[in-house]
Parts: structure tokens; C-alpha cells; sequence
């Protein structure tokens, strides 16, 4: 074995680290080498001035101190400082996430708005009835006075209590009027139409008496009523 390869292994020779085998070699060389000789005895020599060497003893109170510079140092590392985190925000990532957000949002907002404003809607305005008051004429009595009051509102027929609706009268004909009009001579017009119609016939021109008929829906129902046109009292009868 040559130098170099004695060299690596001198310190492991010194603390009788090597295996029997390998001593025996490097033995060998060292008794035909003085310049790993020389440098076997720094290494014992250093080896034996080791255990001169004590460990200091540290109380608890310096390895307390210790620990809380470090703990202190730590916390103003992790802390970050305002520049930092609001440079933070400004990475180009969240930049442009920021940037595609924005633009997605405008784009929907400028698409309902055009869409709001070509949108045609029809105007549909409801019908309602118009109350027009009928005018009052002026030239009537107290007509400037009146012009401007309302109409007063004309009380309906439910109303009205039962105790002021007088009794209907009905005017009895005359029977000998009546016999002719039932008689066979009297010629009654025949009215088609299936509407109420109104016709008038004098049945006696000289005795004054009118006869008046009303034809009603039905073509066999028909109303016959006699007047009389002279001053002759007529006799009332006060219905039920």
C-alpha cells in the first residue's frame, strides 16, 4: 500500500478502529515510511489531549434565554410586514383571475342592458269606461248658480221604503166597449213580428173609444186595452 492510501486510514488507526488485517498492513508501512509515521503521532497526540477538554455546565436560565430569542426571532420572521402583503395580492395569478372576473362580469351586465333597451314591449293601456256628467244648460232657472255643484245622486228604487209605494190603480173599461171588442164583427189585425208592437184601432168613432194592443213574445198572447178619448168619469178600482 502506498502513502495515500495509509493516510485515510491513520486516524482510525490511532483509536484501534481498523480490523486486524488492515493494522498488520498499515504497521508494515509505517515502520518503511517516516512521513506517516510522523503524522500517526499528531493524531494520537491530539487524541490524548481530548479528555483534558471538560464541558462547560450552563445553568437554566441561559438555555430559558436561549429558547426565547429564538421563539422571538421566529415570530418576526413568520410575521409578514404590509408591503408584503399587499404585494401579495398582486401576483400574477390572482392578477389575472382578478382580471378574468371582471371582465366576465361587465360582459353579462352590458349584454342585459342592450338587451333591456332593443326590447320592445307593447304598450297596453286598459279600457276603462269614461264617466262624462252631462253639462247643465245656464239658461235655465238658477242655471249660472248650479254650474258647478254635482247632480245629487237620485235615490234607487231599493231605497225607497216599502211604506211610500202607493197601490197601483187599475182603470176598468167599459163593459159595453169590451163586449164589442170580443164580439165576432170586430176585426182584430194579424201581427206577425215577434217583437211587442203597439197598434191602435177605433172601434166606434162616434162613441170616442180607442182600442189599443200589445202584441208579446208569444204570438197567441196578446193585450188588448180600451180608452176612451171623451170626458166621461171613468171609475177607479184601488188594486190589492
Amino acid at each position: 500500500m502506498h502513502c495515500r492510501q495509509i493516510e485515510k486510514y491513520l486516524p482510525l488507526y490511532a483509536g484501534h478502529d481498523l480490523s486486524g488485517s488492515r493494522e498488520q498492513l498499515i504497521a508494515a508501512h509505517l515502520q518503511s515510511c517516516s512521513a506517516c509515521t510522523e503524522a500517526l503521532a499528531d493524531f494520537q497526540n491530539a487524541r490524548e489531549l481530548m479528555p483534558t477538554f471538560a464541558a462547560p455546565s450552563f445553568s437554566d436560565e441561559v438555555y430559558a434565554d436561549i429558547r426565547k430569542s429564538v421563539w422571538r426571532r421566529i415570530e418576526s420572521e413568520s410575521r409578514p410586514t404590509l408591503f408584503a402583503a399587499v404585494a401579495a395580492w398582486f401576483q400574477p395569478r390572482l392578477v389575472w383571475t382578478a382580471a378574468a372576473a371582471l371582465l366576465v362580469t361587465l360582459s353579462v351586465v352590458g349584454v342585459y342592458v342592450l338587451a333591456q333597451k332593443f326590447t320592445v314591449r307593447p304598450k297596453v293601456i286598459a279600457g276603462v269606461p269614461k264617466t262624462v256628467l252631462p253639462a247643465l244648460n245656464g239658461s235655465g232657472e238658477n242655471g249660472g248658480s248650479n254650474s258647478s255643484q254635482p247632480e245629487p245622486r237620485r235615490p234607487r228604487q231599493a231605497d225607497v221604503p216599502q211604506r211610500q209605494q202607493r197601490p197601483v190603480r187599475i182603470v176598468a173599461p167599459d163593459r159595453s166597449i169590451a163586449a164589442r171588442a170580443y164580439s165576432p164583427d170586430v176585426q182584430v189585425p194579424k201581427v206577425e213580428s215577434s217583437s211587442p208592437i203597439i197598434g191602435t184601432d177605433n172601434v166606434d168613432l162616434g162613441s170616442g173609444s180607442v182600442r189599443m194592443e200589445l202584441q208579446t213574445r208569444d204570438p197567441n198572447i196578446r193585450i188588448i186595452w180600451f180608452t176612451q178619448s171623451d170626458s166621461k168619469p171613468v171609475a177607479h178600482v184601488k188594486g190589492i
